[in-house]
């Protein structure tokens, strides 16, 4: 007679188990990570809460967020500048 092996109960690791192969169907399931994500904005800060001092602070550093996020725009363009210059020729 064979022997019996007892199954293991599933522990949880934190990851998703992998992907099935193709169902009956003929199709793979997709995991809701491979479904593109719709770009919501970020919630509004509540301003009210907030005294001058940290006001000031917060458009300083949105400010910032700006001069950091105009360079990369400079240097995207930079980039590709370069690249319709190269691909001219």
């Amino acid at each position: 007679m064979a022997r019996r092996t007892a199954l293991r109960p599933y522990r949880y690791n934190g990851r998703r188990p992998p992907m099935k192969a193709a169902s009956a169907g003929g199709e793979a399931k997709m995991d809701e990570e491979e479904l593109p994500r719709s770009k919501k904005p970020a919630p509004l800060k509540d301003l009210a809460l907030l005294g001058i001092a940290e006001l000031e602070a917060y458009i300083a550093g949105l400010e910032s967020e700006i001069a950091r996020a105009q360079a990369e725009i400079a240097e995207k363009r930079k980039h590709r500048g370069g690249a319709e210059a190269l691909f001219r020729r």
